[in-house]
């Protein structure tokens, strides 16, 4: 992909910013990285769209934004989009319909964007109590632990300082989540493909497999925030990552 701007709508305004200018720092992501925190839920989101051909999701939150400086950085040309998003089956406003709507208009980068989403919430990206961690494969999170998943994943994760990640802990942890995601989806415990894991992002099995689990007080804790490195480092991904882990993981 070539060095143009890469725009990221985020939830919030201190975590998600953090965690992509550090991921990008490590992995030498040269695109111009520009970072728009939406500062509410996704549904609150989906209640300002109009899923249509001619929605342009930076320029309907330009028209919205009062900040001259963010008001310019919309108003670039990007040749990628991605939304990083919560599950957050908590907030009041959750929604399983309006989520899939949302997965499914925005499933290109290229196009109208690309939704990742977090489930429960962006903590899960680090929800790991050490390296490999063979139970993260099976961890969940009740409906009670949901309301206080910031503090839950202090306590149990050894990575929870952004500023002391390196290259081994992020390729770890992506590693740790795409073979879990291929494993919820497909029941394959094996590190997925570029082709298997984008039809994973874009398809609805994840979010229901997620609802379900919701439904059945047992939430289960992984992140597609990931995804972009993937994209980006295209061809190069798979070299970057350990195989030992993935042996461990996957055994």
């Amino acid at each position: 992909m070539e060095d143009k701007n890469i725009l990221f709508i985020v939830e919030g305004e201190t975590a998600e910013p953090k965690i992509i200018r550090r991921i990008n720092k490590i992995l030498n992501l040269d695109e111009d990285t520009n970072i728009y925190s939406y500062r509410t839920s996704i549904y609150e989101l989906y209640e300002e769209l109009k899923f249509d051909n001619y929605l342009e999701i930076a320029l309907v939150l330009r028209e919205k934004e009062t900040i001259k400086r963010q008001c310019m950085m919309l108003s670039k040309e990007f040749v990628a989009i991605y939304l990083i998003f919560d599950f957050e089956p908590q907030h009041p406003k959750f929604d399983l319909e309006k989520i899939k709507t949302m997965n499914k208009f925005f499933n290109d980068s290229l196009d109208k964007g690309l939704l990742l989403i977090n489930f429960p919430m962006i903590e899960s990206m680090r929800h790991i109590k050490w390296m490999p961690d063979n139970e993260f494969i099976d961890r969940t999170v009740s409906k009670q632990e949901v309301l206080r998943y910031k503090e839950l994943v202090g306590n149990e994760s050894n990575y929870t300082d952004i500023n002391l990640y390196n290259m081994d802990i992020i390729l770890q942890q992506i590693t740790h989540h795409f073979i879990k995601l291929n494993y919820l989806v497909n029941q394959t415990k094996e590190l997925p493909n570029f082709s298997q894991l984008t039809e994973i992002i874009n398809g609805d099995e994840l979010i229901q497999v997620e609802y379900q689990g919701y439904f059945d007080d047992k939430l289960l804790v992984v992140s597609t925030i990931y995804y972009y490195v993937f994209e980006l480092k295209s061809s190069h991904f798979y070299d970057m990552l350990q195989l030992p882990i993935i042996e461990e993981l996957c055994s």
